[in-house]
């Protein structure tokens, strides 16, 4: 995301940040955080100086950018793009590894004999 030869950001993510990665740093290295449903953010973590008894003091913090405040530059259309790629992933991350067929195949079955049960006579016409 952070193009450290140019110190810019690029990518659909670039255009919800609203920070230069030269005053934040920690931008360059910020993680994805799902926070609720349809509520995902950006974390990063910086620090500032504040003057104390023993002078300048660095505060260490985490930084948030909401990806559900839109402005100008991100548009709902952009959230949806990250929610689409997200859904993508997890699907694929689903049908790839077996690990999650063999936790919800029993859910599939029993929901599906249910289902039978429940409209056995459209199935028996």
């Amino acid at each position: 995301m952070n193009t450290p030869e140019k110190n810019e950001i690029k990518g659909l993510l670039s255009k919800s940040i609203n920070a230069w990665p030269g005053d934040e740093p920690g931008i360059g290295y910020c993680d994805y955080k799902v926070v609720g449903i349809f509520k995902r953010n950006l974390v990063y973590f910086t620090s500032s100086f504040e003057a104390g008894e023993e002078g300048n003091v660095e505060i260490h913090y985490e930084e948030n950018i909401e990806l559900n405040r839109y402005t100008d530059k991100w548009l709902r259309r952009d959230f949806f793009k990250i929610l689409g790629f997200e859904l993508k992933y997890q699907i694929e991350g689903f049908i790839k590894h077996r690990e999650y067929l063999d936790l919800i195949a029993p859910y599939f079955i029993s929901g599906a004999s249910l289902l039978t049960f429940v409209f056995k006579d459209s199935f028996i016409a």
